[in-house]
């Protein structure tokens, strides 16, 4: 039987049906034998190798680092020749793309995934971003900054080596704006309210002191998980040690279970600034399905996965 859900506040339909759907073992793939070169002399992102974009900063010594962000050399966004948006004719707003695109190697091994480090190394990454965002941030003109990771092909990476990528851009998205249009309806924080309802409920993933991790009730991917930190907390860069620390536990379990499914997905920071009503919230869709005419068309998904049977799958 299928089923229509919608998004916990947002006015987001999904249809929940696992008639179309595979079962997990059958999502498999065979991996790439090239990912497991310890290094790979044809990677720009391997020590000693590429030379090709100019540092950012790094974890760890010029010659021994661990993570390093370097400028994107294919940016989508950029300092050049600046220009406000402006609108002309009514229907031609345009203006310059402006700010930073930048790439986070987040290893040094080009056959190591993030699942496969221990969470000290993925609490270290978190606080890449974290300096990244309150660096880029001071930029007047940026109005928003987004960190996302694209592992695998399918997901939209393309290059092999684990690397995340953020984005500082001079306009606060759409969808976000919207977002908060709908939290400032309600007279409390949904988001403490959803905590509450969701961490003994049949979606549970994970919780410990800091964080739970949920299944959405309307989730748009199979498998999608969705990690909120329970202390009312806008943005990454307002989480204290203890709170990173279990934040990169958790997310390590999810890591480490999806790579059992050889997942391609999309990790991405819900972030807020300071004084939104809203708690961080951060997500991984796992690519284990295609976007089609339907999904287009109509902008509702089809989940093949119940989110009840993703938890499950996520506690076993």
């Amino acid at each position: 039987m299928s089923e229509l859900r919608k998004d916990y506040f947002l006015d987001r339909w999904v249809i929940i049906s696992e008639k179309r759907g595979k079962r997990p073992h059958k999502f498999k793939k065979v991996l790439d034998p090239n990912a497991l070169k310890p290094i790979d002399k044809n990677c720009k992102f391997c020590p000693g190798v590429f030379n090709i974009a100019p540092e950012v900063c790094r974890m760890g010594t010029k010659n021994e680092w661990y993570i390093k962000v370097i400028q994107n050399i294919f940016p989508a966004v950029d300092k050049s020749d600046y220009r406000p948006i402006t609108t002309k004719n009514t229907f031609f707003t345009s203006g310059s793309a402006y700010g930073y695109h930048e790439v986070i190697i987040d290893t040094n091994r080009h056959n190591k995934q993030l699942h496969q480090y221990p969470k000290e190394h993925i609490k270290d990454l978190f606080y890449v971003f974290i300096n990244r965002i309150k660096t880029l941030s001071k930029d007047p003109k940026i109005k928003y900054v987004t960190v996302f990771k694209n592992y695998k092909k399918e997901a939209g990476a393309s290059i092999p080596h684990s690397h995340c990528q953020l984005i500082a851009y001079n306009h606060f998205p759409d969808a976000i704006t919207q977002e908060l249009k709908d939290l400032k309806k309600h007279k409390f924080c949904v988001h403490c309210k959803l905590i509450k309802l969701e961490s003994n409920s049949p979606r549970l993933c994970y919780k410990n002191n800091s964080f739970i991790a949920i299944a959405p009730f309307a989730s748009r991917f199979p498998y999608e998980i969705e990690f909120i930190p329970k202390r009312h907390v806008n943005s990454l860069t307002e989480l204290n040690e203890k709170e990173l620390n279990d934040l990169s536990d958790i997310i390590r379990k999810s890591l480490m279970k999806l790579n059992k499914l050889d997942a391609a997905y999309n990790l991405y920071v819900h972030n807020f600034h300071i004084g939104h009503w809203s708690h961080l919230h951060i997500n991984i869709a796992p690519r284990l399905s295609i976007m089609a005419g339907f999904e287009f068309e109509t902008d509702n998904f089809i989940n093949t996965v119940y989110p009840e049977n993703a938890a499950k799958f996520y506690r076993k």
